[in-house]
């Protein structure tokens, strides 16, 4: 009897707790199939197909997904640390408390996935497509997120120290109370975004577009906003600053420096 049937590895296939580690499982149909708690350390799926599917739980770790189908997975409290989901789609899948420290999720369509309490820690998501998906508290240390999509995300609360956030879209996105300390920004669009009590503490701005941010109690001591645009003095009037902080050159605070600079003129020419 083939190593296959013996597995059922078929759609809707009750796999919980199987050990499918180190198998051979490239294109698997597993479509709905119950791995609840399954182990499948460095299995070879790749383009294999568990939408639908149940892997709570389950143990992925350093498995390698190149291009397998996961939307709609259930996945909460599942391992997939180092695990290659390179181009993967993960669309709407519930990843809540799971652990990716390390995976690589590049070019992965993400859109509307659920990882809260997860973590993406020093996780590589070039060019990721996270539209809209719900990451509140989720720990991005270190990650990479180089030209990723998180328009409309929500990262509430997460930490995202010394992560790399380069060609970026993150326009509403919500960040609030997220900690983003020395990570660098830049050639990033951040129009509209929450960072209402965020820590970007020693963050580089480098040519990011902050048009209607919202800055209310961000901590922005030792930040760097000299290459930013968008920003206005109503926006950085809430924020947190310190003599280390560097501001851009907003027309409206310079056309006030000249104001003031005008009248004091006036009054040393009086006096």
């Amino acid at each position: 009897m083939s190593e296959e049937k013996q597995l059922h590895l078929v759609p809707g296939a009750d796999l919980k707790s199987a050990d499918l580690s180190t198998k051979k499982l490239e294109g698997v149909n597993l479509q709905g199939a119950n791995l609840e708690g399954a182990v499948a350390r460095k299995a070879l799926m790749k383009n294999a197909n568990l939408e639908g599917a149940n892997i709570s739980g389950a143990n992925f770790r350093s498995a390698d997904m190149w291009g397998a189908n996961l939307r709609n997975v259930q996945a909460t409290n599942a391992n997939l640390g180092r695990a290659k989901l390179f181009k993967a789609n993960l669309d709407n899948a519930n990843m809540e408390h799971a652990n990716l420290e390390h995976a690589d999720l590049g070019f992965a369509s993400a859109k509307n996935l659920i990882i809260t309490k997860g973590s993406l820690r020093e996780a590589v998501l070039r060019e990721a497509n996270l539209e809209g998906a719900r990451m509140q508290e989720v720990d991005l240390t270190k990650a990479v997120l180089t030209k990723a999509n998180l328009t409309r995300a929500n990262l509430n609360f997460a930490k995202l120290d010394s992560a790399k956030l380069e060609d970026m879209n993150l326009d509403q996105a919500s960040l609030k109370g997220a900690t983003l300390y020395q990570a660098v920004i830049a050639n990033t669009s951040m129009v509209r975004a929450n960072l209402a009590d965020s820590n970007m503490r020693g963050v580089l701005f480098d040519n990011v577009n902050l048009e209607g941010a919202l800055l209310t109690n961000a901590n922005l001591s030792g930040a760097n906003l000299e290459r930013t645009t968008g920003l206005t003095l109503e926006q950085l009037a809430g924020a947190k600053k310190d003599g280390r902080t560097i501001l851009p050159d907003i027309q409206g605070e310079s056309a006030v420096k000249k104001a003031m600079g005008k009248i004091m003129g006036i009054f040393k020419k009086k006096s």
